[in-house]
């Protein structure tokens, strides 16, 4: 594991034991304490010291000294600097135990006492240039060498990977250079990879495994080169490129007969510190950004990453912190949780306040390694997902963000959370050319019917006819504020309108009309609006086995949690044979679905309709039970608990009266 990584194992500050020694460079703003630790494997491969970089370094790193406990300079290799995470210095000669101190920031340049470490074993990776070749050393040498583009680079324990841990794992190259002492003066080293590989020692290139290919190989077929080391340690360079994702990095060698990965304790390493102490010149804390990435999930060729961000040590009594991401996404408090688009990296800026002594500090997060994968699947996975999109502030975010959240939030979200988010893109995206435009309109304005039907029919009448004319949907989410909201008598009308237009929403209208007599009790008119909208041609037999095999896939697929298959079928349903709405569970089924859209009100409406039509007392045990969902979506938490409080009560044999006695507590 890269030593990146291994940032959370870094002690606690230790701010009282850096207070003892004077601060040695007044220019400087920030410094940092280390401890040696253990000796490194040659005396020329230097200590480690892992910086925390925090976006407070010059790019150059002109800016950071070290300096013993009496502020005497040090000699410093910079080797890295990985913005907004960490920094890779080597010291050059320490004592088991010596405290030293790093100090950094303020913009300033400093004078450098540098010295040449061996580095080992150290990786780079970067972003593979396009259209780059790699079926010789030359090539893959050559698309190194024009790759501009740097994940970062740190201290590695061996040749072995099956990411990249440096960043996102997919169209890279990777190079490690280190040290390393084999166990006999000529051996015989192999790789594998995917896709090229190539092995230099002493600078020289030895073998390599060309092209692109998997990782597939064994013992016989193993691309193998001859190393010699006359001093038992021979300098080594693997170089790597992957085009495309599921990568291989292993460098083994052959004993016995046998192929083996050569091990960590194989490498010459440098010796190893711990971080003491990180102070600020005027005593102000700093903050310290850890980033965890709990998961990933895919969706439209798109990737969302579930971020996780705290501080290594909470802040001082007086002090506020504020999350600002460079999508524009802002938090406050002392931990942030949210969805990040990659799979390009994040970059949040951590502000400390305090009246008007202000810190900050950037932590750049990289996609990359193994992070464990969502399913839009698992129902509970998008759920995560669709309540961290909840917490944000859709208005503050760029428009690449905002278009990917609102795309997965327009899959699996409830109107609510599509209509926050669709305002947000609206504001930002005028043109009705975009296919999101039309979705944030219908979901901002089917969300305000649920509740004002009549503010969102005054909505509707702001689009012009050429609009309407283009987007046949705008004048359908009309009708339903007015039968499903209003039950208002403009209804008829406009249906008629709708289907004079003889387009596939004609035969939708009628039915609509059905609806309106039914919701106000007109069992007859409604009965007769349905038949005279029924398939031509249909016999009651056929009818009757339509119902019931729409039924069973109705179920399975709520029972999947797919609101958009469900909603589908009920569609395809009503117009195959309204009446089913009279002769069947069709509202039920309608009611649940509607549901998982959020359409609270609308889904009341049709399962009240459904109780006073079917007379089956487990049957209106179902609709209370669901009905009850929609009063606590519509705000009437008191009057569902009690419902499901008599349906536990009357009803202790029903499927749904156990989930309803925990529900009414």
């Amino acid at each position: 594991m890269i030593l990146r990584c291994a940032a959370s194992a870094l002690l606690s500050l230790l701010p009282l034991q850096a207070a003892e020694i004077p601060w040695a460079v007044n220019d400087a703003p920030l410094r940092a304490s280390f401890r040696a630790t253990q000796a490194p494997g040659l005396p020329d491969a230097g200590w480690l010291l892992d910086l925390p970089e925090l976006g407070l370094t010059n790019s150059s790193l002109n800016d950071v000294i070290l300096t013993d406990a009496n502020g005497a300079q040090l000699p410093l290799a910079k080797v890295f600097r990985n913005e907004g995470d960490r920094v890779v210095l080597l010291a050059q000669n320490l004592a088991k135990d010596q405290e030293v101190f790093v100090y950094f920031g303020g913009n300033q340049v400093r004078p450098e006492l540098k010295w040449n470490p061996r580095l080992s074993l150290f990786l780079e990776t970067r972003r593979l240039p396009a259209d780059s070749k790699m079926d010789d050393w030359p090539q893959l040498e050559a698309a190194w060498n024009s790759a501009t583009e740097i994940d970062g680079g740190g201290f590695v324990p061996a040749v072995f990977h099956g990411e990249n841990p440096l960043g996102e794992s997919a169209n890279f190259l990777s190079h490690y250079s280190g040290l390393l002492r084999l166990p006999e003066k000529k051996m015989t080293l192999y790789t594998v990879s995917s896709d090229a590989s190539f092995v230099l020692a002493n600078d020289r290139p030895v073998f390599g495994w060309p092209g692109k290919h998997g990782p597939q190989t064994n013992e016989m077929t193993a691309p193998r080169g001859e190393v010699t080391a006359p001093d038992d340690i021979v300098k080594i360079d693997y170089y790597h490129a992957k085009d495309g994702s599921d990568p291989a990095m292993l460098l083994g060698w052959i004993r016995d007969g046998r192929l083996e990965a050569i091990p960590p304790e194989a490498w010459i390493h440098p010796g190893a510190t711990e971080q003491t102490s990180l102070g600020h010149l005027e005593g102000w804390p700093v903050a310290q950004p850890i980033a965890r990435v709990d998961s990933y999930l895919g969706y439209g060729g798109q990737w969302f990453y579930e971020t996780h961000c705290t501080l290594k040590t909470p802040v001082p009594e007086g002090w506020t912190t504020r999350w600002e991401w460079n999508d524009g996404a802002v938090f406050e408090g002392p931990e942030c949780h949210r969805v990040c688009v990659g799979p390009a990296p994040a970059r949040v800026t951590v502000r400390l306040s305090n009246g008007s002594n202000q810190t900050s500090s950037l932590k750049v997060i990289k996609f990359g390694g193994q992070i464990p994968a969502a399913s839009v699947q698992n129902a509970r996975d998008v759920q995560r997902f669709l309540d961290l999109l909840g917490k944000e502030d859709p208005a503050t975010l760029n428009t690449g963000s905002l278009t990917s959240q609102l795309s997965l939030a327009a899959e699996f979200g409830p109107d609510s959370l599509v209509a926050r988010y669709g305002a947000a893109w609206i504001a930002k995206n005028t043109s009705p050319s975009h296919p999101l435009w039309i979705t944030a309109h219908l979901a901002r304005i089917r969300s305000l019917s649920q509740t004002n039907p009549q503010a969102a029919i005054a909505d509707l009448h702001n689009f012009d006819a050429e609009t309407r004319k283009k987007f046949p949907q705008l004048a359908m989410l009309e009708l339903d504020a007015l039968v499903f909201g209003l039950k208002s008598a403009d209804t008829i009308p406009l249906a008629e309108r709708i289907a004079a237009e003889n387009n596939e929403q004609a035969r939708l209208a009628r039915i609509r009309i059905g609806d309106f007599h039914r919701l106000r009790g007109e069992t007859e008119r409604a009965r007769a609006q349905y038949a005279s909208s029924t398939v031509d041609g249909s016999t009651p037999e056929k009818l009757a086995l339509t119902d019931r095999a729409m039924t069973l896939t109705i179920e399975r697929w709520l029972g999947q949690g797919d609101r958009n298959a469900a909603a589908a079928k009920l569609t395809e349903w009503e117009l195959i044979h309204p009446l089913a709405k009279y002769e069947s569970d069709f509202l039920l089924l309608r009611g649940r679905t509607l549901l998982l859209y959020g359409r609270a009100n609308e889904s009341r409406e049709e399962l009240e309709s459904f109780r006073a039509i079917c007379t089956d007392t487990g049957s209106q045990v179902s609709a209370d039970f669901y009905r009850a969902h929609a009063l606590v979506a519509l705000g009437r938490k008191d009057d569902a608990r009690k419902v499901w409080a008599d349906l536990a009560a009357n009803h202790p044999n029903h499927p749904l009266a156990a989930e309803a006695a925990k529900l009414a507590k």
